[in-house]
């Protein structure tokens, strides 16, 4: 006789250790970008327009920066590995998160030098790679 039970369980856990592997291989590449960068910045604010715009920063343990001259948003890296940072504290990087970076590059505009960034306390961030 033939048990569906056993089929749906085994599926389960098939299923369930797919997805645990994945888990354990994203933590790892987080623990890895975390190392790397000390923080991520998870969340972002912004108000104001122009040079008068301000942009804050939260990021993952909980530190808040606003961008300006003593905390740039800056670009590291070369080709398709450009990543986006902001420097919080006592040199420490924090990564700008995938999704908060696509945020920045919403509110772009072109600037001095033609290219696209954001203004931020008066001070203007590039956010393309030259």
């Amino acid at each position: 006789m033939f048990d569906c039970r056993s089929v749906i369980t085994s599926a389960n856990f098939r299923q369930g250790a797919i997805y645990s592997s994945a888990r354990i291989a994203a933590t790892a590449k987080e623990k890895e970008q975390l190392h790397r960068t000390g923080a991520i910045a998870v969340e972002m604010e912004a108000g104001g327009s122009g040079a008068n715009a301000r942009i804050a920063f939260r990021t993952n343990v909980d530190d808040f920066v606003e961008a300006d001259a003593d905390h740039p948003i800056f670009l590291k890296g070369e080709g398709i590995r450009t990543r986006p940072y902001v420097l919080v504290r006592d040199g420490l990087e924090s990564l700008i998160a995938r999704p908060v970076y696509y945020r920045l590059a919403e509110m772009s505009v072109p600037g001095p030098s033609g290219r696209a960034g954001v203004w931020s306390n008066g001070v203007f961030f590039e956010l393309e790679a030259g």
